[in-house]
């Protein structure tokens, strides 16, 4: 009852079934040690959101996947976050304030043994693991289940709904003085002379002859600030484009080709660079373990620990990316950049 009755707040039925369905125990405590939820109530009112960045993150990510329709299972921690973001409004359009506000309107309406019903229930709630806000909304959808219960809460969502709505309604437009245009006076246009076209001696034209008018030539030029492709239709007859100059640099085939050369020559360097390495690492520990087996006290650990310090061996070897020119890397780079990829593929791609 009060889950229908709070849709009259702005809450779908999905969102308000996620908000109160039972959590698990062992939810709450999860949560607080993952780091995604920080929630605070001060005299009766929720002044701190109830997630922390990184549980809006979870919540909005939930909220994009609902929107884009993807199939997804929520498991009990992420159900909480939604539920937390939606309770403590992080982007449902149902804010702490508002739940706050409905809460203690309906308990002001209860009768005395609605109100002693009520308490024992957020405190049975509080016990579970639940925090003071959800208690409250869990204890209160208790109390709806009863018709008396349920006109209670449903006067209470009318009367916070009548206070919140004309906020929207009643911020003034900003008043708009309008400036009377200055009188301006255009100079009187000569009429254009008729051209009179002569037929050509000998031939007579089966329609009137027409001098066509030649349309100036598109230049498409080149701009030197990096902007995006801009294909715009000015009419039907013209299309005006702004080509970004480097997005003309197509990367060369042999560039790639040059590109994967180097890095397979890189593979079995860097197998020999790390044989090197592992060499002297054995070599030192045996050194560090001697020390440590011969010498007294403290020094022994100072004086094993320090055989281990140093720079280990490299083989001779120059990273592709220093064979390569400028050129070459920036067309890979804007190649990758302006390719079909996914965002975070083309950040991948880029990094690999």
């Amino acid at each position: 009852v009060f889950r229908n009755n709070m849709t009259l707040a702005g809450a779908d039925a999905f969102q308000i079934a996620i908000a109160l369905a039972p959590t698990p125990k062992w939810v709450p405590a999860a949560l607080v040690n993952s780091g995604l939820v920080r929630t605070a109530r001060i005299s009766g009112k929720i002044v701190i959101v109830g997630l922390s960045e990184g549980g809006e993150e979870v919540y909005q990510d939930l909220i994009q996947r609902r929107a884009r329709g993807e199939e997804f299972q929520f498991d009990p921690v992420s159900k909480e976050v939604f539920a937390l973001g939606f309770i403590m409004g992080g982007g449902m359009g149902l804010g702490g304030d508002i739940v706050s506000s409905i809460v203690t309107r309906s308990r002001d309406k209860m009768s005395s043994e609605f109100k002693r019903q009520f308490d024992a229930d957020v405190a049975r709630f509080k016990e579970e693991g639940f925090n003071q806000s959800e208690s409250e909304l869990r204890a209160l959808d208790e109390i709806a289940q009863t018709s008396e219960g349920a006109e209670i809460v449903k006067e209470a969502v009318e009367e916070t709904k009548a206070e919140v709505t004309p906020l929207a309604e009643e911020v003034p437009a900003e008043e708009v003085i309008p400036v009377p245009a200055e009188e301006v006076t255009l100079p009187a246009v000569e009429p254009i002379p008729e051209i009179t076209v002569e037929p050509v001696e000998g031939v007579v034209p089966t329609e009137p002859v027409i001098v066509p008018e030649v349309p100036e030539p598109i230049v498409q030029q080149p701009i030197s600030e990096p902007v995006p492709n801009i294909t715009q239709q000015a009419n039907d007859d013209s299309i005006v484009n702004v080509v970004r100059e480097d997005a003309v640099l197509a990367v060369p085939e042999d560039t790639v080709q040059k590109l994967t050369g180097l890095i397979e020559q890189a593979v079995p360097i860097r197998e020999v660079q790390e044989g090197l390495k592992h060499e002297e690492l054995v070599r030192r520990s045996g050194r560090a373990s001697a020390i440590l087996q011969t010498t007294e006290g403290r020094e022994a650990f100072a004086r094993s620990k320090s055989a281990l310090r140093g720079e280990l061996p490299k083989a001779d070897f120059a990273p592709p990316e220093l064979q390569m020119t400028d050129l070459e890397i920036k067309g890979l780079f804007n190649q990758i950049k302006d390719s079909n990829l996914q965002f975070f593929q083309k950040l991948n791609t880029a990094e690999a």
